[in-house]
Protein backbone atom coordinates (compact mmCIF):
# COMPACT_ATOMS: atom_id res chain seq x y z
CA UNK A 1 0.00 0.00 0.00
CA UNK A 2 1.02 3.58 -0.45
CA UNK A 3 0.96 4.27 3.27
CA UNK A 4 3.15 1.25 4.00
CA UNK A 5 5.61 2.33 1.35
CA UNK A 6 5.89 5.79 2.91
CA UNK A 7 6.29 4.31 6.40
CA UNK A 8 9.18 2.13 5.22
CA UNK A 9 10.86 5.17 3.66
CA UNK A 10 10.68 7.21 6.88
CA UNK A 11 13.82 7.47 8.95
CA UNK A 12 14.12 6.55 12.61
CA UNK A 13 13.77 10.16 13.73
CA UNK A 14 10.53 10.63 11.78
CA UNK A 15 9.07 7.35 13.10
CA UNK A 16 10.03 8.02 16.74
CA UNK A 17 6.98 10.13 17.77
CA UNK A 18 4.58 7.56 16.33
CA UNK A 19 6.40 4.64 17.96
CA UNK A 20 6.41 6.46 21.32
CA UNK A 21 2.68 7.09 21.03
CA UNK A 22 2.09 3.43 20.15
CA UNK A 23 4.12 2.30 23.18
CA UNK A 24 2.15 4.65 25.45
CA UNK A 25 -1.16 3.39 24.02
CA UNK A 26 -0.04 -0.21 24.52
CA UNK A 27 0.78 0.48 28.18
CA UNK A 28 -2.53 2.32 28.67
CA UNK A 29 -4.40 -0.65 27.19
CA UNK A 30 -2.55 -3.10 29.46
CA UNK A 31 -3.46 -1.04 32.55
CA UNK A 32 -7.09 -0.61 31.50
CA UNK A 33 -7.44 -4.35 30.88
CA UNK A 34 -5.92 -5.13 34.28
CA UNK A 35 -8.38 -2.71 35.93
CA UNK A 36 -11.30 -4.18 33.98
CA UNK A 37 -10.35 -7.76 34.87
CA UNK A 38 -9.99 -6.77 38.54
CA UNK A 39 -13.39 -5.08 38.43
CA UNK A 40 -15.18 -8.15 37.06
CA UNK A 41 -13.14 -10.49 39.26
CA UNK A 42 -11.15 -12.17 36.52
CA UNK A 43 -7.40 -12.65 36.59
CA UNK A 44 -5.48 -12.85 33.31
CA UNK A 45 -4.71 -16.54 33.81
CA UNK A 46 -8.41 -17.29 34.45
CA UNK A 47 -9.39 -15.52 31.26
CA UNK A 48 -6.93 -17.64 29.28
CA UNK A 49 -8.11 -20.89 30.89
CA UNK A 50 -11.74 -19.96 30.22
CA UNK A 51 -11.08 -19.63 26.51
CA UNK A 52 -9.15 -22.90 26.46
CA UNK A 53 -12.21 -24.79 27.77
CA UNK A 54 -14.48 -23.76 24.89
CA UNK A 55 -15.46 -26.88 22.90
CA UNK A 56 -14.56 -26.93 19.21
CA UNK A 57 -17.22 -25.79 16.76
CA UNK A 58 -18.91 -28.60 14.82
CA UNK A 59 -18.06 -28.58 11.12
CA UNK A 60 -21.38 -27.79 9.47
CA UNK A 61 -20.02 -27.36 5.95
CA UNK A 62 -21.40 -30.77 4.89
CA UNK A 63 -24.79 -30.43 6.57
CA UNK A 64 -27.54 -29.83 4.02
CA UNK A 65 -29.06 -26.40 4.41
CA UNK A 66 -32.38 -27.41 2.83
CA UNK A 67 -34.28 -30.66 3.47
CA UNK A 68 -33.93 -33.37 0.85
CA UNK A 69 -37.68 -34.07 0.90
CA UNK A 70 -38.40 -31.52 -1.85
CA UNK A 71 -35.62 -32.74 -4.16
CA UNK A 72 -35.81 -35.13 -7.11
CA UNK A 73 -34.07 -38.51 -6.72
CA UNK A 74 -31.17 -37.29 -8.88
CA UNK A 75 -30.75 -34.14 -6.76
CA UNK A 76 -30.87 -36.22 -3.56
CA UNK A 77 -28.19 -38.60 -4.86
CA UNK A 78 -25.96 -35.72 -5.95
CA UNK A 79 -26.40 -33.94 -2.59
CA UNK A 80 -25.51 -37.12 -0.65
CA UNK A 81 -22.46 -37.77 -2.87
CA UNK A 82 -21.20 -34.23 -2.33
CA UNK A 83 -21.61 -34.58 1.42
CA UNK A 84 -19.50 -37.74 1.48
CA UNK A 85 -22.49 -39.95 2.27
CA UNK A 86 -23.44 -43.32 0.71
CA UNK A 87 -22.64 -43.61 -2.99
CA UNK A 88 -25.52 -45.96 -3.94
CA UNK A 89 -29.15 -45.03 -3.48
Amino acid sequence: SLLGKHWKELGKEAKAPYQEQAAADKERYRKEMADYNAKIGTADDQAVSRTAEVPPVKDTSKVPTKPLANKTPTQKKRKIELSGGPKNL
